[in-house]
């Protein structure tokens, strides 16, 4: 089981990492802006930090650690509790591959544009 799940969670971690250390990067980008104007905000040297930190942190995380503590919590919790989370994991998931796989289709993105755009009103 862990096998087949070692992939995908794989390139979930990564995927999320590199969002996080985007995000910080954002965040640096607006410190180092506000303190070219003299403007000191310490939440967000401390929002710098812990995104790092979780960055950091998600590059670590073992497949093989997500699927122990799954586990885990199957056990303490319940597995109709763990099922009904699964079951909403999947849900979200399908929606958002659903809504990747319609973008990817030839066309669609041209007719979302060609509906949104307005066509200017010819006057008689």
């Amino acid at each position: 089981m862990t096998e087949i799940l070692n992939e995908p969670i794989a390139s979930t971690l990564e995927e999320a990492a590199g969002f996080v250390d985007a995000q910080a990067g954002r965040v640096s980008s607006l410190r180092d802006r506000l303190a070219a104007e003299d403007i000191a905000i310490p939440l967000i040297d401390r929002l710098v930090e812990e995104l790092d930190a979780l960055g950091d942190r998600l590059g670590t995380i073992d497949g093989d650690e997500v699927v122990d503590v799954a586990r885990n919590l199957a056990r303490r919790r319940g597995p109709l509790l763990f099922a009904a989370a699964g079951a909403a994991i999947g849900v979200v998931a399908w929606g958002g591959l659903r809504r990747a796989g319609a973008s990817d289709e030839p066309g669609t993105s041209a007719e979302l544009e060609s509906s949104t755009e307005r066509e200017p009103s010819s006057a008689a």
